[in-house]
């Protein structure tokens, strides 16, 4: 696509158009892949596109690897050992 911006960081070299305006470079594309991998198997195009949306919202590294739920939660939650 030649020498734009990236709406989510600061490459310009970007590869994705999304919505006609919106620019992703490939790190952010592989973001978003990884992201997609969390949504349901069953989506409406409308809630897919609100997802996109939310996603073009944040920035690059907001997304960590999934974990194992429980792992998650007890990384966040702290609770006094009895």
């Amino acid at each position: 696509m030649g020498v734009m911006e990236c709406s989510r960081c600061d490459n310009i070299m970007c590869d994705h158009l999304l919505f006609g305006r919106h620019y992703l470079c490939g790190d952010c594309w592989s973001e978003l892949l990884k992201v997609k991998e969390t949504w349901p198997e069953l989506i409406t195009p409308s809630d897919a596109e609100k997802r996109v949306r939310a996603f073009l919202e944040t920035t690059r590294g907001t997304f960590d690897d999934p974990i194992p739920r429980d792992e998650a939660f007890d990384r966040i939650v702290w609770r006094r050992d009895t």
